[in-house]
């Protein structure tokens, strides 16, 4: 009965996870309302073939990015297709099912066969949490990656754009220089600021895409400037250089607060670690050490308690060593 019973448990998560993440690739295409050939063959004609890949992938992710029509209806779904967006990840949907699926029926099966009979049906929930967590908090990873190689990249895209307004180039000119002398990020990025323009957009709303896409500070001063220039004019190449040096200033101001702090950041790393090798070694070097107190009745209780404070010292320890310049 139990072995049917964990079968079963196995075969609805599995089937929730697949269901969830194929129904919001679904959603997506059908919201999107766009011909992907047609797509393919303007894309085609994109004289910036270094970055065509990413440029597809970014475009295609975010020309439906305003006309979802269940976008209030299941804000979930808009955050998970706006983290793989700005995540810059090359995965599918599809993969990313199969990624949390397998994790989760894994977890399921595992949790299922520790736990006593009572107490199998929480296989489920565990499982849930243990096979979307990992997909979402990998996504946020790649995304912080990738925004954090943006913002060292700006600097230079501005120097060079600089450079491009001293000879006597619009600006129009100097991001498709960016696009083409910078690699990726910041490159592909450019990229499709510089065919959105070239298409009839303006340059600050093609820059507004793009700080909507990459959402870094230093990118909404730029995209001021520009906008200031515009409508009112004044000495871009000016304003660009300053705020390049700031960009720059704020970066080695960053680093050397970064290095101050290396010993306290070490510190908080192994006092989050410490318990959970403590009680691993335990484990391993003597079995049956917790036997004895496991079928006290408080114990699953403290047993969970103890995990939740670990894990929330974890982020405090984290919280208290980030430093916002």
């Amino acid at each position: 009965m139990r072995t049917i019973l964990l079968v079963a448990i196995s075969v609805v998560l599995f089937i929730c996870v697949a269901v969830l993440v194929d129904a919001l690739a679904g959603f997506a295409r059908k919201s999107r309302g766009i011909d992907e050939d047609a797509v393919d063959r303007r894309l085609g004609a994109v004289a910036l073939s270094r970055y065509q890949e990413s440029q597809r992938i970014d475009i295609l992710l975010s020309n439906g990015r305003g006309s979802w029509a269940w976008q209030h209806l299941v804000p979930s779904f808009v955050f998970i297709q706006r983290l793989i967006l700005q995540s810059g990840t090359k995965r599918s949907p599809t993969e990313l099912m199969w990624i949390g699926g397998g994790i989760a029926l894994a977890t399921a099966g595992a949790v299922a066969f520790i736990m006593p009979a009572y107490l199998v049906l929480l296989s489920i929930p565990v499982g849930l949490v243990c096979g979307v967590a990992p997909v979402i908090f990998g996504l946020m990873r790649l995304r912080a990656k990738r925004i954090s190689l943006f913002e060292e990249q700006l600097p230079d895209a501005i120097d060079l754009a600089v450079r491009s307004l001293k000879v006597g180039h619009p600006m129009s000119s100097a991001i498709g220089v960016i696009a083409r002398e910078l690699p990726s990020p910041i490159g592909p990025e450019f990229a499709i600021a510089a065919d959105k323009v070239s298409y009839g957009m303006s340059i600050p709303e093609a820059l507004g895409e793009m700080q909507a896409r990459v959402p870094v500070t230093d990118l909404s001063y730029l995209v001021v400037a520009v906008q200031i220039q515009e409508e009112s004019g004044g000495n871009l190449v000016e304003s660009l250089g300053k705020l390049s040096t700031v960009i720059r200033d704020r970066f080695r101001m960053f680093r050397k607060a970064r290095a101050i702090t290396a010993e306290g950041r070490i510190s908080a790393w192994l006092l989050s670690i410490f318990p959970f090798v403590i009680g691993c070694g335990v484990l391993i070097v003597k079995p049956d050490y917790y036997s004895q107190v496991m079928d006290y009745p408080h114990f699953t209780g403290l047993a969970v308690t103890t995990a939740i404070l670990l894990v929330v010292n974890i982020f405090a320890m984290r919280f208290l060593t980030d430093l916002k310049i």
